[in-house]
């Protein structure tokens, strides 16, 4: 027999490993000890050397769900440790290497099952948790993932939980987050302002709050990471919920219980019904049925899909459980950060100032310290139907949050020294990268907002001290009015820029290992460009050098790194600011401009096409006035603002409440008529619009896809096929999903004509597919099904987010490739 020190790492901890650990090494009759280290999972073990193969394997390839195994360090020790039984012990802190931190994991069925059972003894128990399920980040105060390293220390254990955590074999042994209704946090609630019901006992409380919510009323519910406002999913509480979050058209989730109730609102795939029940349990986005039951208009809209979640935690099983499918959002305002603390929450009950519509009717809280807000994460299936197959889909992260951070991304490639990365503003989200590993962190939101600034600044110092990362390279994107980059500049005076769309395509390289030749097209709503100008729709030929074999081997990447932009489209003025870019009608004024200054439409046809839209001759007056001596203008090649121009053309949108709901709503109307194409075959709707290519003229131009010209050949169509006098409401709709579909095809068939060309020009296989506007289900499909048949191998971000969400982490894969990237960002 001999002692070995064996160090584990990867996504260890909060998923039971030492007690898989525990018993094997008992049932194999293995001496030792096993504890928490850091970020890691440290044993000292003595065995036969013979079966070290055998644990070894086990530790690696038997580890339990939710986690991975990314190293394993096997050492032998001099000194023989004394044959004792094994155990489980006292954690240390171990500063080698980046940590790994445990995300939130949703209720497992075990504790479902107890929770619903009155012969348990937690039952009812609305935080009920084991060593497989449970809050880990959200209450994490430092590592590693111990007790006494969490919020839920301040719930000493009753006789019965000791017990328990101490029993082999046990679901709850060594589960960090135990507790029951004697020694758990409690439930506090509130049916006025500042007015706790402490007469009432916690199972008083849920059925007080199971009743409020079967009566129709709104209650702010928290949970883990945070605040939800949660109602029946009926017209009248959507309503008030909308006027109460300032969210005016927005689609909202909705809570059920189960699966099969899902299915009586919305197809569910294979693949759906799998991630419903993941560990994360994220919201997914699904077909409606065109069959089943239908949810009011004021939950979704006209949208053709529904957010659906299910529980959890185990206060969501409760109330699900009783009453049936439940209205769910985060417990905010707009776009700002989700509500953690009570007492902010209370400033949405009723007092003698406030209106009751625009109040919450009640709060259910609890004692439990949350640490930072986690809101639902919300990810889709693409359907390759779309695209002429009939069976496969494409996965994306909409938003990355509760159920996926802190989730590190592994590298092929290390940092030189610790990297903060800042993101961008929208969607915003950072990253911590030490060695080859990157910590992304949970979405803020919108950066504009103070609340969304505070929580990820409170986030970042929280994290510094968790995994041990100390930054010495700071990067943010080259946006010179971004708030992350201008907050970034109060960290260190020494800060290298990341142009927007080279780090869209750059996560995805870096998730997906990519090397050598890579096309990497990146749509989206816009970035600050290399030109002074606000890119959007971006194609870019990269060579990517490969990773060094050896550890030790070292390779200058400057030297054999290249990301040339070769592709865009023509770029428009528009104008500037904040309102005109949620303003669809100020954008289509632009385009206006653009094609008359380009007399692709005569003046008596300029006239009629206001009138027929709605335009006013002054607004668009100033609109030219403005464009003309570039006042509070820019020029423009977004993808997204011209999805924008397109939807306020065909009145689908004219304004933009949320970011990208004029494209959305482009994208519906696409949709609609994809699911209908067989049947409209003989509809006479003349030739299909088409994007134009312009040649480059010399080595230093790109390649063109003239939008200005697509969009006059738009407006003609559809002022043409929309002419008639009698013509019914039924037919302008069917005009208008046409159009959006021939507008999508449009970008996709230009856009497979220059990526062919391109890649065969640049000896190309791999292709990238990213940005905001690659969540559109009609483009990415019908884009990945065109090249894909060309015979290239198409990509696309599947741990993060292909929109902003997903920055920092490109930001930092190009830090590695360019060490020297531009240090200071350009001046619009």
């Amino acid at each position: 027999m001999k002692s070995f020190e064996i160090t584990v790492f990867g996504q260890l901890q909060g998923i039971g490993y030492r007690t898989f650990i525990a018993d094997y090494a008992e049932e194999h009759g293995i001496k030792g000890a096993v504890r928490n280290s850091g970020g890691a999972v440290k044993l000292h073990v003595v065995i036969n050397p013979d079966d070290m193969s055998k644990l070894s394997y086990h530790l690696r390839y038997n580890c339990p769900a939710n986690g991975r195994v990314e190293n394993i360090i096997v050492r032998p020790l001099e000194k023989s440790l004394p044959a004792e039984d094994f155990r489980i012990i006292k954690s240390d802190d171990f500063d080698e290497g980046a940590r790994f931190l445990p995300p939130d994991i949703g209720i497992c069925p075990d504790c479902m099952r107890e929770v619903l059972d009155p012969a348990d003894r937690r039952y009812r128990y609305p935080f009920i948790s084991c060593n497989v399920c449970g809050p880990r980040y959200s209450v994490m105060k430092r590592a590693p993932y111990d007790r006494i390293n969490l919020t839920f220390d301040d719930f000493p254990m009753c006789q019965k939980c000791i017990d328990d955590y101490r029993e082999k074999g046990n679901r709850h042994r060594h589960a960090e987050t135990i507790g029951c209704k004697n020694c758990g946090p409690k439930l506090s609630l509130y049916l006025e302002k500042n007015q706790p019901m402490d007469d009432l006992s916690q199972d008083e409380m849920l059925d007080k709050t199971i009743e409020l919510l079967k009566s129709g009323k709104i209650g702010a519910v928290r949970n883990v990471g945070g605040f939800h406002f949660m109602s029946l999913p009926e017209s009248e509480p959507a309503k008030r919920i909308r006027v109460i979050k300032e969210r005016e058209t927005k689609p909202l989730a909705v809570l059920f219980p189960d699966i099969k109730t899902i299915r009586k609102y919305c197809v569910v795939t294979v693949e759906e019904e799998e991630r419903l029940l993941s560990s994360a349990r994220p919201i997914v986005l699904l077909k409606k049925k065109k069959s089943g039951k239908v949810l009011p208009y004021e939950i979704s809209g006209e949208s053709d899909r529904l957010g659906a979640i299910l529980p959890c935690n185990g206060l969501q099983v409760i109330l699900t459980n009783a009453v049936g499918p439940l209205l769910i959002t985060s417990g905010n305002k707009g776009n700002e950060s989700t509500i953690i603390k009570t007492d902010e929450m209370m400033e949405f009950m009723k007092d003698d100032n406030t209106e009751e519509q625009e109040c919450i009717d009640f709060m259910l809280t609890n004692n439990i310290e949350i640490l930072t807000p986690l809101e639902d994460s919300v990810v889709q299936y693409v359907d390759k139907k779309y695209c002429g197959h009939t069976n496969g889909s494409i996965f994306q992260i909409l938003r990355r949050s509760r159920g996926y951070v802190p989730e590190n991304i592994v590298l092929d490639k290390s940092v030189n020294k610790d990297t903060y990365a800042a993101g961008g503003d929208l969607r915003s989200s950072y990253a911590m990268a030490k060695d080859n590993t990157v910590l992304m962190s949970e979405d803020f939101g919108d950066l504009t907002y103070e609340s969304s600034r505070l929580s990820r600044k409170r986030s970042m110092t929280r994290i510094n001290e968790m995994i041990n990362v100390h930054p010495e390279r700071f990067l943010a994107d080259m946006h010179p009015d971004f708030i992350s980059s201008a907050d970034t500049l109060t960290m260190s005076e020494d800060v290298s820029y990341i142009q927007h769309h080279r780090a869209h395509v750059l996560a995805v390289i870096a998730e997906e290992k990519l090397k050598g030749k890579v096309l990497g097209i990146a749509f989206g709503f816009g970035g600050y460009g290399d030109d002074d100008t606000i890119w959007g729709s971006e194609i870019f030929s990269c060579n990517i050098p490969k990773a060094p074999r050896r550890s030790d081997e070292e390779i200058d990447y400057r030297n054999s790194f290249s990301m040339k932009r070769t592709a865009s489209l023509t770029p428009v003025k528009l104008m500037s600011g904040s309102e005109n870019v949620k303003d669809a009608m100020s954008t289509l004024c632009c385009y206006l401009r653009a094609i008359e200054e380009r007399q692709l439409i005569s003046s008596g046809e300029l006239k009629e096409i206001m009138n027929r839209l709605g335009i006013n001759s002054e607004d668009y007056g100033v609109v030219c006035a403005c464009l003309k001596a570039d006042i509070s203008s820019y020029r423009s090649s977004s993808m997204g603002r011209l999805f924008d121009a397109v939807a306020a053309l065909m009145g689908i949108r004219r304004i933009n409440t949320y970011e990208g709901e004029c494209a959305n709503m482009l994208e519906n109307y696409a949709i609609r008529y994809a699911d209908r194409i067989d049947e409209d075959k003989a509809d006479d709707y003349g030739e299909p619009l088409a994007l134009k290519i312009l040649e480059p003229r010399n080595d230093d131009e790109i390649y063109r896809m003239d939008q200005t010209l697509l969009m006059a050949d738009a407006i003609h169509k559809y002022i043409k096929l929309t002419e008639k006098e009698d013509i019914q409401a039924e037919e302008v709709e069917r005009i208008r999903e046409r159009i959006a579909f021939e507008i999508h095809m449009a970008v996709v068939n230009t856009t497979t004509e220059l990526a062919d060309e391109i890649c065969s020009r640049d000896y190309i296989n791999h292709v990238v597919l990213c940005g905001s506007i690659m969540n559109d289900r009609i483009l990415v499909s019908t884009l990945n099904s065109a090249l894909t048949e060309l015979g290239y191998i198409i990509h696309f971000s599947s741990h993060v987010p292909g929109g902003d969400g997903g920055l920092a982490l490109g930001q930092v894969y190009g830090s590695i490739l360019n060490p020297e990237p531009p240090k200071e960002p350009e001046n619009p």
